[in-house]
This record gives structure tokens, sequence and C-alpha cells, in this order.
């Protein structure tokens, strides 16, 4: 009984190993904003510009996404396109030069 435990649980463990490969790949990067104004006037847009920067090489597949979170005040977000950014909704970038305007 107890050599047949045992077979079975080598049986197991070796269908649970695999030869293939898991690869992951983390491409650093940094993101330069320029300053937002610190006041907001109702009904007129903030500019936001941003610059993607890959750190220590050009990694032209990888992809990157944008999502935001309002905490405070209410307005509409849009993309130079016009397109409208949704609170916790995940939007891909195209560009790694972009700007955002948000509408108070």
């Amino acid at each position: 009984m107890k050599n047949i435990i045992t077979i079975l649980l080598l049986i197991f463990f070796s269908y649970g190993c695999s030869n293939d490969l898991d690869l992951k790949q983390d491409y650093d990067f940094e993101i330069e904003m320029l300053p937002i104004p610190r006041t907001i006037t109702p009904d007129v847009p903030v500019e936001i510009r941003f610059e993607l920067n890959s750190i220590g090489g050009s990694y032209d597949s990888a992809m990157y996404y944008v999502r935001y979170f309002q905490y405070v005040g209410k307005g509409t977000l849009t993309d130079e396109s016009g397109t409208t950014f949704f609170p916790n909704d995940s939007y891909r970038l195209t560009k790694k030069k972009f700007r955002l305007y948000f509408q108070p």
C-alpha cells in the first residue's frame, strides 16, 4: 500500500511540472508631465501633457494604458481626438506623447 501511494504521488508531481518557460518581460519607463495649475476655473479646460520615456532601451512592442480616478469635484476628461474617458476604465495609448483635457 505504501508503494502504491508513493508511485501515485510521483506520477502526480511529474505531470504537474512543465518544461515550457513562462516568460514575462517588464520594461522600465518613466512618465514626464508638465505642471498642472493649482486652481482650476469652471468652464475652462485644463491641458495635461504627458510623455512616456523608455529606460534602458527602445521597446516598440510594449503597450501602455491609462486609467484615471476622480476623487474630488466633477468634470470630464478627454484626449486630443475628443474621446471621453470614464473613471476606472482602461484605455490603450497609441502614442508616447499625448495630451489630456479636463473640463470642470
